[in-house]
């Protein structure tokens, strides 16, 4: 492979197999609603005879329920078509395939066909044509460790149900009219599994009601749980020492975006590009790889492993997008085919022009005055502090957090003080009188390009936690940072990051808004008294920062909605009863020949 600034881009998705790709999804999801609907009493007179021509599945001789199933399993299957899993192209096409034999084969043997068997077979011929003319377009793999547990499963629960069933039937001969044998009662159980009547005549009573019930209700459970098992991403063991150390190696490295350290939060994955000099820290949710922050590595293999990522999630049919880039690349994403939206700026102080002196700084400098009466400030790094000092700090931090959950993904480590590294500083306030804990500050580094000797600098710090005690006086937090800043300047380090202000350039006054924006600032506005968005905002502006605008990198407005719903789950904003576990980043890993990770 040549260089990256020369290696051809083909784009991930055309309009011409979007709208292959949709044309099957929608005729499978048609089918599906339509045998859906045809179970239940208002509908079923007016689309049973539809359904019957859509169906690939003989259901007319099933029961109510197993159509049921059959309609919500092509629901699912039109689901991952529309990912374009190879796997679900091949299970539609055998489904429309066997169909279209099923009914040639009723006109070959009967001369004849009835008005709706001819519409099936149109019908039928007319999707299986589709199917197999866009076949091209359906390459997504299944994860072989997934496809493993499917099959394993429907062998496993098959033969279960039907040793259940024969045992059953065997128990049960008071309750049938013939006398029963192994192979009827095999058969028996075979068909009873999709609705269909068997071999026997059950005698009245509640056995030859409940019994051929069970049966459909197994078969049901195997159908569901066998498609859901064959589609779903396989969740990654926990990742190798080798390569959270391959990831550290590249942020020591080239980390000289002020996000780039949280690309080594716990629940992040790490794709590498072919060469091991850049990687992307993702999280797998709701289907989406959601790349944490720009890639990291050499500016040589930037363009490599974006190619190489979106690659690889066409591959496994997954959406992609990347949570807050820096505006200033956007260009490299944009040649790609993707798009952006402005998501907020990131604060960042320059240490060495920091000041409280000043008019326009009056409030700062009072608060960190009334604070400092009774506080000292003190810069250290994790690890040398004792275990008192970190239990004290996280009990801080369960103070001021109190039920709220812990948000942050893109800007955030997410775990508690532990005392181990190095790297870490806190900036802590110590009450003067009984040296307890009044709040404090997490930071984690930001490099700098290598020095002669290949030494590579720390040249800052970005804040990963901020607390306090919610008893402490006013101002505590601003002592924090200014001191902060102070202390970083003496060591030589010239920025310090604060908090993202998300969406903040909305608050702007004097800035002329596009009705896209005006309406972007009514749904903010809205949002505000519950994320406090101006406030953080208004916060960060008194320490005179730097913005720096982030954006979201997406794929095309379809996909818009979703994203942005994944990434409020992702940095905690969303919280939902039941399915909330669902809207949690897991990490999935399905391997990348040639990458660092080997």
């Amino acid at each position: 492979m040549g260089p990256a600034a020369t290696r051809p881009f083909h784009p991930r998705v055309t309009v011409r197999s979007s709208r292959r790709v949709t044309a099957v999804a929608a005729a499978t999801a048609f089918a599906g609603v339509l045998t859906m609907l045809s179970t239940l009493p208002p509908f079923a007179h007016r689309v049973r005879r539809l359904a019957g021509v859509l169906d690939p599945i003989e259901l007319r001789v099933g029961a109510n329920v197993t159509a049921f199933v059959v309609g919500f399993a092509l629901l699912y299957l039109a689901g991952n078509l529309a990912r374009r899993k190879r796997s679900a192209w091949l299970l539609a096409t055998t489904l429309f395939g066997v169909h279209t034999l099923v009914v040639t084969a009723r006109f070959a043997a009967a001369g004849a066909l009835p008005r709706p068997s001819v519409a099936e077979l149109i019908v039928a011929a007319a999707v299986l044509g589709l199917l197999v003319g866009s076949r091209s377009w359906f390459t997504a793999a299944s994860d072989p460790p997934t496809l493993f547990r499917a099959l394993r499963f429907a062998v496993l629960y098959t033969t279960a149900v039907v040793a259940y069933g024969v045992l059953t039937l065997s128990l049960a001969r008071n309750h049938l009219e013939q006398e029963p044998s192994v192979l009827d009662n095999l058969v028996t159980v075979l068909e009873g599994l999709i609705g269909v009547e068997g071999e026997y005549t059950y005698q009245p009573g509640i056995f030859g009601v409940v019994f051929p019930m069970s049966l459909v209700a197994l078969g049901s459970i195997g159908v569901v749980t066998t498609l859901v098992l064959i589609f779903r991403p396989i969740v990654a063991a926990p990742r190798t020492d080798a390569d959270w150390a391959a990831a550290k190696r590249l942020v020591h490295r080239y980390g000289t975006d002020t996000l780039a350290y949280f690309a080594l939060r716990h629940d992040k994955s790490y794709f590498f590009s072919s060469d091991g000099e850049a990687m992307i820290a993702y999280a797998y949710l709701g289907r989406y790889a959601l790349a944490s922050g720009d890639p990291i590595g050499a500016a040589s293999s930037i363009d490599l492993v974006i190619d190489e990522f979106l690659d690889m999630c066409v591959q496994h049919g997954w959406g992609v997008a990347f949570l807050a880039v820096r505006q200033d690349q956007v260009a490299r994403y944009e040649r790609r085919g993707l798009r952006s939206l402005y998501l907020g700026d990131e604060a960042v102080i320059d240490c060495t022009k920091f000041t409280l002196e000043g008019k326009r700084n009056k409030s700062v400098r009072q608060s960190v005055g009334r604070v400092a009466r009774t506080y000292d400030f003190e810069l250290v790094a994790e690890s040398e502090v004792d275990a008192a000092t970190v239990a004290a700090c996280n009990a801080v931090s369960e103070r001021w957090r109190g039920k709220a959950p812990e948000r942050g993904f893109t800007m955030a480590l997410g775990q508690a003080v532990e005392g181990k590294e190095q790297e870490y500083l806190l900036a802590i306030a110590r009450d003067r009188a009984d040296a307890s804990i009044g709040g404090f500050l997490r930071v984690v580094p930001v490099y700098g390009e290598p020095e002669p000797g290949g030494t590579v600098p720390i040249v800052g710090r970005t804040l990963d936690l901020m607390r306090r005690d919610p008893d402490t006086p006013n101002g505590m937090t601003e002592f924090l940072v200014a001191n902060t800043a102070f202390a970083l300047r003496d060591r030589g380090e010239r920025i310090l990051s604060m908090n993202f202000a998300f969406m903040g350039r909305l608050f702007e006054s004097d800035v002329r808004f596009t009705l896209r924006q005006r309406v972007a600032r009514v749904l903010v506005s809205t949002l505000n008294p519950f994320f406090q968005v101006k406030s953080l905002r208004d916060f960060n502006r008194r320490f005179r920062p730097d913005w720096v605008p982030r954006v979201i990198i997406y794929e095309d407005q379809r996909s818009l909605p979703q994203v942005a719903v994944l990434f409020g789950a992702a940095e905690g904003f969303v919280r939902l009863p039941l399915v909330g576990r669902y809207l949690v980043p897991r990490r999935i890993e399905p391997g990348h020949a040639g990458g660092a990770d080997g």
